[in-house]
């Protein structure tokens, strides 16, 4: 009987499950379906009396086939909320879009804008153009080859949130633009401590070390060789994308009908 014993523990180590781990998953099952008999049996107690009540507790096979389907439809409703909520939520995003470009603050080491070859400069810049519009903040500015900007179209799954947010304002009648054209400066490539700090292509420069920045990328590339011929390795300055006014005023709208 001893070695019965023993080799019954061994081939449950092979399978790893030791003897303790095997009862404590019986005494968790066996708690799980007596807490369970008990709300089961306090719901029919009070909806059917108590002559079902002691049918229920008369059967032990019933009684747990019957706790069996009680568990099954319980984690089958709840999973029905949890699908429900996440459709809501989804559906709320897709009427309340934010924009595609979304203000960020970093401090960056100090770098030579000029280095060679260019593919190892952290941060690469191009000139673009803003239309003035609000609805630009939701679309997302693509660069192609040799830095050329290619302005990007609104997503289609986003069409009715976007049209939605940007009514807000007074409906139809709104006006979506809300200036006039203006030269912008983008960021064409992202790398090394500026793309791990979340810096991307198609955002949009807007201030430099605290300060509001509208130039050209070739005076953005002088101001950082400023930066670099004065403090050189061991230097930083502070960068901040998106904080322009199409995503301010689309960040506005947008909470006038959250």
């Amino acid at each position: 009987q001893a070695a019965q014993i023993l080799s019954g523990i061994s081939e449950l180590m092979m399978k790893g499950v030791t003897p303790s781990m095997r009862s404590q998953k019986a005494k968790a099952k066996t708690e799980a379906l007596s807490a369970a008999s008990a709300c089961y049996n306090r719901a029919s107690a009070s909806s059917n009396g108590r002559g079902q009540k002691s049918a229920w507790a008369g059967s032990g096979a019933s009684n747990a086939g019957a706790v069996g389907r009680a568990l099954a439809m319980a984690q089958s409703d709840a999973d029905r909320k949890k699908h429900l909520r996440e459709a809501e939520i989804a559906a709320h995003r897709r009427m309340h879009p934010l924009p595609t470009r979304m203000p960020r603050h970093v401090t960056l080491d100090a770098f030579d804008p000029n280095m060679k070859p260019v593919r190892r400069c952290p941060l690469l810049f191009a000139d673009d153009e803003w239309d003035g519009s609000i609805a630009d903040a939701f679309a997302r500015v693509h660069i192609g080859r040799g830095g050329k900007v290619n302005k990007g179209k609104i997503d289609k799954a986003k069409e009715d949130g976007v049209h939605n947010v940007l009514m807000a304002g007074g409906g139809s009648t709104h006006e979506t633009h809300i200036s006039s054209p203006s030269n912008r400066v983008v960021v064409a490539a992202s790398a090394g401590q500026a793309g791990r700090m979340g810096i991307q292509k198609g955002d949009v420069v807007t201030h430099v070390n605290g300060e509001e920045f509208t130039g050209s990328a070739d005076s953005l590339r002088a101001q950082i060789d400023q930066i670099w011929g004065q403090e050189g390795e061991g230097g930083s300055f502070s960068l901040v994308v998106n904080a322009e006014p199409c995503t301010a005023e689309a960040l506005r709208l947008r909470a006038l009908v959250l």
